[in-house]
């Protein structure tokens, strides 16, 4: 009579997902529901947890500590051969030491 115990789709789909099993992990699901390959889910899943960590994040004493040092004052002085003393210049040259002393070890 000629009956069929299956469709020849339902063989065809049969032996496809014998050589290409399915995967059944968290990120395989989500490949196959949104069309992009695991590895770009992946990726995507990695850098979702990174901004997850960087908006956690609480640099309170974690940056290092600046010295804090008087300021130092230099003025620049000629003398000439009558022995009047003239500055150069008309601003002082202020010179600050911003020296970073780092507390982390």
């Amino acid at each position: 009579m000629g009956l069929v115990e299956k469709s020849s789709v339902t063989a065809y789909l049969e032996e496809y997902y014998e050589k290409h099993p399915l995967d059944n992990s968290y990120e395989g699901i989500l490949a196959r529901r949104s069309g992009l390959t695991k590895e770009q889910v992946v990726a995507y899943l990695d850098k979702l947890d990174y901004l997850a960590k960087v908006v956690d994040y609480d640099p309170t004493n974690k940056a290092p500590i600046l010295k804090q040092e008087t300021q130092k004052l230099y003025r620049f002085h000629v003398n000439s051969k009558d022995n009047a003393e003239y500055t150069l210049g008309v601003n002082d040259c202020y010179i600050e030491d911003r020296k970073i002393k780092n507390f982390a070890v």
